[in-house]
């Protein structure tokens, strides 16, 4: 069932109440875009979250959603209460790219360049951080669309590793209905 109205939307995260998908909304050309919440409702329409938005991830409880955004002319880590109210709060110094929720939600990781960061949480009372500190230094494949990387529950990061030639073929297959043929031969 289609929910998003038409346009390029890419979707990062699940409300916990699954009513709503936070995603990219790319503008003409595709070199900009907005966060937004996207209604899963046919009738839904995006409400803007943030504008030059390019990754949103909320936390487990679903009750702060960080995100990377150029508000400042450089990607940066952005977080705020959601759905709000409330200012949106830059934990990233020295800019930074795909934040990813420890499922605790006491840390916030992303990367800075090629090194891993990680940002201490307290959400007891209102959003409290601690400096972000580096944890490892990583070269793993980043492709087009974030998150490159994953945590798991016992704080083991999933990345995948960098191959040497990451060009592979493309192969097109002309006449595929034919295929399909013996295999229907073969199950009456």
């Amino acid at each position: 069932e289609q929910v998003a109205p038409k346009g390029h939307f890419h979707p990062h995260s699940v409300t916990a109440d699954s009513r709503q998908v936070i995603a990219v909304q790319l503008e003409q050309g595709g070199s900009t875009g907005s966060l937004v919440g996207l209604p899963l409702h046919p009738e839904g329409k995006p409400e803007r979250i943030a504008h030059g938005g390019f990754y949103g991830s909320l936390s487990t409880d679903g009750r702060w959603l960080a995100y990377t955004a150029d508000t400042t002319g450089d990607q940066e880590i952005w977080v705020r209460a959601y759905p709000g109210p409330g200012a949106p709060i830059r934990v990233s110094p020295n800019g930074g790219a795909e934040p990813v929720w420890a499922r605790n939600g006491r840390e916030l990781y992303y990367l800075e360049g090629k090194q891993m960061m990680a940002v201490a949480i307290d959400t007891s009372k209102g959003f409290n951080f601690r400096p972000a500190v580096p944890l490892f230094e990583t070269s793993h494949f980043r492709g087009t669309q974030p998150p490159s990387y994953d945590v798991t529950a016992d704080g083991r990061f999933v990345l995948l590793k960098p191959q040497a030639n990451t060009q592979q073929p493309i192969t097109v297959i002309l006449n595929w209905t034919a295929m399909l043929r013996p295999a229907a031969e073969t199950a009456h």
